[in-house]
């Protein structure tokens, strides 16, 4: 309702006109468009590869400058053998490349394969040389040694590997990366977890992560969350090992972040196919096996969760020692972070001792969720229970005695 019958109005189209810019409202001719701003930053992308994956690094080359090119970001790239680096004088070439007036981030991508017995792929193999391979530091210590002129100057240098993490649960495989980056000017390592995972499932998601990271100036943990976190395919398909520190003088923040809903991956654990267990006919793919019946955030430091088949109606109940699992919603979604136990240098998560799964029979009503909570279920949460015991005896035996923080390791099979 107008209450003001005499007060001028003028149309949009008659703003454009002098007597008219002080019209009495404001049309925001922006809402629609893509919000730019003036690039902050030029970019120096850089790509290694086997020889067996050299089309696939040339299409994630041809997709990242598209995407940088669309906000008139000056970006230089390369795109070369890993066994062959990138010369001193290609590195000169692609500093001068660069707009002088601005400074650059460097982005590096390898694109290799693990190897089941360790180490990453060197090259695929010629009819000369069979296929090689080299340990994770000493694919790292070439790369960081082939651009080392161009991040000299640079604003930050992040590595990127598109491969399977096959090799990453190996004994002190990732202590030695970490040891090594902290004398490196490198910002950030992201690496995918998964022990059989396809380049082409993730790489799609390196143009708008690097967007977030050089052009909008996000920090890596929202970005992967607002990039890996929304895509149905890459957040399904694999968890992120991400290591990253604000400046080179600072140790790594290291965290391995998965996909978890509580439905199909509590904790990031994937639940067994129903039929599997009980032996009903399997369901079409796609089709959810489980529907929650109770959960528990934290009970004697485990997780408890219990669902019931959809099927035959069998219960599952499922304890998770929580030790440095922790979980978070981003976007409404629900991930699970670990993260690193600077201690042991290592991820301390054992599934063999810290799950527990029971199965039921189908009851009227779920009775049987009454027992849910009880005594720890886990080995390593039996232990720990036992040690706060064993402790409060000694205190009652001397009360003079402070009672030590509990174990958060419980059994462990081994440094990962």
């Amino acid at each position: 309702m107008v209450d003001e019958a005499g007060r001028a109005f003028p149309c949009p189209d008659c703003l454009e006109i002098v007597q008219a810019q002080a019209a009495p409202y404001i049309i925001n001719r922006a809402a629609r468009a893509t919000q730019r701003r003036a690039p902050p930053a030029a970019v120096v992308f850089v790509i290694f590869h086997i020889e067996s994956l050299k089309n696939l690094a040339f299409s994630v080359r041809s997709q990242v400058e598209a995407a940088l090119n669309a906000f008139q970001i000056n970006v230089v790239s390369y795109c070369g053998r890993l066994d062959g680096g990138i010369s001193d004088e290609d590195q000169k070439e692609l500093i001068n490349g660069l707009d002088p007036d601005l400074r650059h981030h460097v982005v590096i991508v390898f694109i290799t394969e693990s190897h089941p017995g360790g180490g990453w792929w060197w090259e695929s193999g010629t009819e000369a040389c069979g296929p090689s391979q080299v340990d994770e530091v000493g694919v790292l210590k070439h790369v960081n040694d082939s651009t080392r002129i161009l991040a000299r100057a640079a604003l930050s240098v992040r590595y990127f590997g598109l491969l399977c993490g096959w090799s990453l649960d190996g004994d002190g495989v990732v202590s030695s990366i970490a040891k090594y980056l902290t004398s490196t000017a490198a910002k950030a390592l992201v690496l995918p977890t998964a022990s059989v995972l396809l380049v082409a499932d993730i790489s799609p998601m390196l143009p708008e992560l690097i967007l977030n990271l050089c052009y909008y100036g996000r920090n890596l943990r929202d970005s992967i969350y607002k990039v890996w976190g929304l895509s149905d395919d890459a957040r399904e398909h694999t968890g992120l090992l991400v290591m990253d520190r604000v400046s080179t003088s600072q140790p790594f923040s290291c965290a391995k972040l998965s996909y978890s809903p509580v439905c199909r991956r509590p904790l990031g654990y994937t639940l067994p196919e129903a039929w599997t267990i009980c032996g009903c006919p399997c369901p079409p793919h796609g089709h959810l096996s489980w529907v929650l019946l109770k959960e528990v955030k934290e009970h004697k430091r485990e997780a408890l969760f219990a669902y019931k088949s959809l099927c035959c109606g069998f219960e599952l109940q499922l304890a998770v020692f929580l030790n440095r699992l922790r979980s978070v919603v981003r976007d409404e979604l629900p991930f699970t972070e670990e993260d690193w136990d600077p201690e042991t240098c290592s991820f301390g998560f054992d599934p063999a001792t810290m799950i527990r799964m029971t199965v039921h029979p189908a009851t009227p009503s779920a009775q049987g969720l009454n027992n849910l909570q009880g005594n720890p279920r886990t080995l390593a949460g039996k232990k720990t229970a036992a040690e706060v015991a064993k402790r409060r005896a000694e205190r009652t035996c001397n009360p003079k005695q402070a009672i030590p923080p509990a174990s958060a390791q419980g059994v462990s099979s081994g440094s990962k």
